[in-house]
């Protein structure tokens, strides 16, 4: 075992920083470990000998544990940026593609100069001018508060290390990239992120887009990229993630918020301009606006531009496709991830832990190989996927544990950063090959943990995902067990589209149909007679008006007059719900006259169970997905297509927030 150590104290600006030195081993000392495996960083100790099965009110809970924040990799060259609840940041930096490992622990005590801010986007950067820290602080008081990034050199041409001065300020998101020795930046300027003195007005919309050179700031470029376009408004912080030829930078966007439209946009750092795609949220199979966005562009790999999402009991990945000749952008058709469901893929950092890859997770037990998908905790089981450019998905095979024998590898403890294993980041290297960090416990006692960091070089093994035909369904296929509006719920719907809504409320469709329900003993023939009236309107829009001699107008705002209290008991006959002199026909939305108080509708239930998947409650909004408008009642989901009900889609009502069918 070789090691060394030292420490340094330095301070710049305020920003105090005590650096304790020392590299590891060229392995973990376990004979259990496999040989391309190498130690990166061991944790303390925790230890409490009054945790026992019976008494785990002493037992260590989840958050105690080391975490990866970023990788990079350059040629044998590779860096870690390492989180510790003690500690706060470590960068452990190797030479020798992974072999042996160095590390400098940062202990920043002063807060206000951003020491909480590490966790939330220190990077590392590796260049042929050297080593970079990327660190975002916090600057300035109450409303006048605002973050910048700055970078730190890292010299390793000593034999110690040091942080020699910082770079002038730089922009507080993360760097997308760095190549050829700059490190480029991509910030909306409506981010909330900039400095006051850069703030842009909402309707100025634009990309400030900063190149710096760490070791020469005299090459710095900036440049300002405007765009008009929707899609931009709606970007974020951090959108722009990677690229795969150093040219094409990719984000997702919408054109508005939960609506409108999905889009890909691209940056291109040649012609300093912007391209965008956009299909409608109806033509996407599922509301990609509730989905992942995932599989961001890496080295020499596969399809960059996917959205997961779940339909049945698979996951599923769907792409914009760009315009061919006269045709608009598409959405592609959906590509098999295999069984389970989509889970997210983000870091501290914001950089994806898993190469770009999507991850699918499913209940069902797997094997014990350390090559397969093996049981996890709580019996979950992930699966790393990716989808090539043609289309195929496959799973991605790495180890997902660092010792021979997985089972030697316990850890007692949930998965607290990581989701495949022990995997806590795949960092690809080109070529099939990854850089693997493993986060695991060497002393896995009910009592005892102690985490341990290591690295190797793994070669991925790749089996195609088998694909099935994609559940196509009526209604919105993100919703399965969600069921059709009819009858009285169609036309509500249709008639309130029609007139956008009394006073812009959004249950009027609900005030609608509990209308028509309901009736007076004393009117019950007059009120049979208006609603056989109203479901028989044709669907022309022009059939509903406000005029109060069609008598339409008591469905947006129903005049009744001052009721007795009721002391008679409710009762049912048949379907039928009375009390006094009201009656609610609970036929007319399929629903079940029930005595029971507490549902959604007086007197009314439904007659069966509601697939989770379709349930909801009274708080749930009347909302568009794709064409498909969702309505609640009765605590059971239902949907109308719009289209098919003679409308052009389904949106927001003007500049309301009502959604509706829109001619």
């Amino acid at each position: 075992m070789a090691c060394c150590a030292g420490i340094v104290r330095s301070c710049w600006g305020g920003l105090a920083l005590t650096l304790v030195l020392g590299c590891s081993a060229t392995d973990s000392g376990n004979d259990s470990t496999r040989s391309n495996v190498h130690e990166v960083r061991r944790g303390d100790q925790w230890s409490d000998d009054r945790c026992t099965s019976d008494d785990s009110q002493f037992c260590l809970s989840g958050g105690h544990s080391l975490s990866i924040a970023s990788v990079r990799a350059l040629g044998d060259r590779f860096a870690v940026v390492v989180l510790d609840r003690g500690a706060h940041l470590m960068l452990a930096l190797s030479e020798d593609r992974g072999k042996r490992w160095h590390t400098v622990e940062i202990d920043d005590s002063d807060t206000t100069r951003g020491g909480p801010m590490y966790a939330a986007g220190v990077d590392v950067l590796l260049a042929d001018s050297g080593t970079w820290l990327y660190v975002p602080r916090s600057e300035g008081m109450g409303k006048q508060s605002h973050q910048h990034g700055y970078l730190y050199s890292v010299d390793t041409t000593v034999d110690w290390y040091t942080l020699p001065a910082e770079t002038a300020a730089v922009p507080a998101t993360p760097p997308v990239d760095f190549r050829a020795n700059h490190a480029l930046f991509i910030v909306p300027e409506s981010s909330p992120n900039l400095a006051p003195h850069d703030a842009r007005s909402a309707q100025d919309v634009a990309l400030r887009v900063t190149e710096v050179d760490p070791a020469d700031r005299s090459r710095d470029v900036e440049r300002v990229v405007r765009c008009d376009r929707p899609e931009c408004s709606a970007l974020h912080a951090g959108a722009f993630q990677g690229s795969d030829d150093g040219d094409h930078y990719l984000a997702f966007s919408s054109t508005e918020p939960g609506g409108g439209s999905e889009c890909i946009i691209s940056y291109s750092r040649s012609s300093a301009s912007i391209e965008s795609r956009c299909v409608p949220l109806s033509r996407w199979p599922a509301a990609a606006a509730y989905r992942e966005p995932a599989a961001l562009p890496y080295v020499d790999q596969y399809a960059p531009e996917l959205r997961l999402f779940d339909a049945g009991d698979h996951a599923w990945a769907v792409t914009v496709l760009p315009a061919n000749g006269d045709a608009a952008p598409s959405a592609s058709s959906p590509i098999d991830l295999g069984a389970g469901a989509f889970a997210p893929n983000g870091s501290f950092s914001g950089r994806p832990r898993y190469g770009g890859m999507g991850i699918v997770e499913t209940t069902a037990q797997g094997t014990t190989s350390s090559q397969t998908p093996r049981a996890e905790h709580s019996g979950r089981i992930t699966h790393l996927v990716r989808v090539t450019a043609d289309g195929q998905a496959q799973h991605v095979l790495i180890p997902r544990s660092p010792c021979i024998d997985a089972a030697t590898c316990g850890d007692r403890q949930p998965a607290l950063q990581q989701r495949y294993g022990q995997v806590a980041w795949a960092e690809p290297l080109g070529g099939n090959e990854y850089l693997v960090l493993y986060l695991s416990d060497v002393e896995p006692s009910l009592s005892k943990y102690r985490p341990v960091i290591s690295a190797s070089i793994e070669r991925a093994r790749l089996q195609d995902v088998p694909a099935t035909p994609f559940p196509e369904q009526a209604g919105p296929n993100g919703n399965p067990g969600a069921i059709e509006t009819a009858g009285v719920s169609r036309q509500c719907v249709r008639a309130l589209s029609c007139l956008g809504g009394k006073g812009g409320a959004d249950d009027d469709i609900l005030t609608c149909i509990d209308f028509w329900m309901t009736s007076s003993l004393g009117s019950a023939a007059q009120h049979g007679a208006a609603l056989a009236d109203f479901l028989a309107l044709p669907a022309a829009c022009n059939s509903f008006t406000n005029d109060p001699s069609t008598g339409f107008a008591n469905v947006l705002q129903p005049t009744t007059s001052p009721e007795e209290e009721c002391h008679a008991k409710a009762r049912c006959t048949g379907n039928v719900w009375s009390s006094c002199d009201r009656t609610r026909d609970c036929s007319l939305v399929n629903l079940s006259c029930t005595l029971r108080s507490d549902t959604i509708v007086q007197g009314c239930e439904l007659p069966r169970a509601i697939p989770a998947t379709a349930s909801c409650d009274y708080l749930h909004p009347i909302r568009c997905d794709g064409d498909y408008l969702l309505t609640c009642l009765g605590g059971q989901l239902s949907w109308t297509d719009c289209v098919d009900l003679g409308f052009a889609s389904c949106g927001k009502v003007g500049q309301s927030n009502v959604q509706r069918c829109l001619p």
